[in-house]
């Protein structure tokens, strides 16, 4: 969830961003409307990496025998089902 409101922020600010740097141009020339873009400019963040924990064993399937790897819990309940030919 973070990772992706850091995305969403990061696309706010950079549209932000551009659209105060266009508006200081786009008025340049007017004698009526004066608008000043002397501004910070918006921050942009670096996202966090996304990391998940393979705690997942490699077994051999007997029916075809292609590695798969399944979790302790599949492997504890009983014979695992083979995503390959469909045999458990």
């Amino acid at each position: 969830m973070e990772h992706a409101m850091t995305i969403a922020q990061n696309e706010v600010n950079h549209l932000l961003n551009d659209f105060m740097k266009n508006l200081g141009k786009s008025f340049k020339g007017n004698k009526i409307v004066k608008v000043t873009t002397k501004h910070k400019k918006l921050p942009i963040q670096e996202p966090r990496l996304l990391v998940e924990e393979d705690d997942l064993e490699i077994i051999i399937m007997n029916c075809c025998e292609k590695k798969i790897k399944i979790d302790n819990l599949s492997k504890i309940v009983g014979n695992p089902f083979c995503p390959y030919c469909g045999v458990s």
